[in-house]
């Protein structure tokens, strides 16, 4: 139960962050083109729902073990919270893949990148029993 609110409390503090992150962007377009400040807000606007994603995936990875030591008629709510988790992952992967593209590929992208492929090819399904 503790880790179930940590990760309520985690995730809320990332819609938290997201919506910082994107006021910050839209206050970045007064900006001029070339000012670090816009860099920033990208980066800042990015690194939101790859954390996103990486808690969703967290918590995937973790369904199959919850399900083969629970009471067997719960393991299909453990299914739907999958689909509902694995979409939320989708949704932080599209949200980073597409504020990528607005930046150049030095280092600081490609490690962003780095830490979206293994996401993408990881799925996890828990299995009826």
């Amino acid at each position: 139960m503790r880790s179930s609110n940590f990760l309520a409390t985690a995730l809320m503090a990332l819609a938290a962050a997201d919506e910082q992150a994107y006021q910050a962007v839209l206050d970045s377009r007064r900006l001029a083109m070339d000012d670090p400040g816009r860099r920033q807000a990208w980066l800042a606007a990015t690194e939101v729902p790859i954390q996103l994603a990486e808690a969703c995936q967290a918590v995937l990875d973790s369904l199959p073990e919850l399900c083969q030591v629970c009471w067997p008629v719960v393991c299909s709510d453990f299914q739907i919270g999958g689909w509902l988790l694995e979409a939320a992952k989708q949704t932080g992967l599209l949200a980073a893949e597409s504020n990528l593209t607005t930046q150049s590929g030095d280092a600081e992208i490609q490690a962003l990148q780095a830490r979206l492929q293994p996401l993408r090819n990881s799925t996890h399904g828990v299995e009826s029993r």
